[in-house]
């Protein structure tokens, strides 16, 4: 008997230990996670079930960037610097598709995801700050 997405009942992805065949996952609340590797997958339901528990890594990640963007909002609130900072965007955006392109993603979804994220924040701490303040 298996799963609703395709794993034995007891076994969820991220149960399985870290061993050939598998991939690490980031650590979560002191926890490290594996799941297994692409090329391992046998079944519709047992990607779906990878592609879930990387979507909640995801959330969590980008929870923990958010916090950081929280900070950098109250000292540039503190500081009097732009919320816009233009060579930190181009910075950003810079360094996602170099990093996309280093572990085998699109740069250019790297890009759209990254510029979308980055305009995100620069209107909520415009909102919170205001558009003036100095470039750093």
């Amino acid at each position: 008997m298996t799963h609703a997405r395709g794993l034995p009942p007891s076994r969820s992805v991220a149960d399985f230990g870290t061993r050939e065949g598998h991939v690490a996952c980031p650590l979560q609340k002191d926890r490290p996670m594996t799941r297994p590797a692409p090329d391992m997958l046998t079944t519709l339901a047992q990607c779906r079930a990878g592609i879930d528990a990387i979507d909640q890594e995801l959330m969590t990640l980008l929870a923990e960037r958010q916090a950081h963007v929280d900070a950098v909002m109250a000292i540039k609130a503190r500081d009097g610097i732009a919320a816009n900072t233009r060579a930190r965007v181009t910075e950003v955006i810079d360094g996602a598709k170099r990093s996309a392109v280093q572990k085998g993603l699109d740069p250019a979804l790297a890009e759209t995801l990254w510029t979308a994220m980055v305009e995100h924040f620069i209107a909520k701490e415009e909102a919170v700050i205001g558009t003036g303040g100095a470039q750093a």
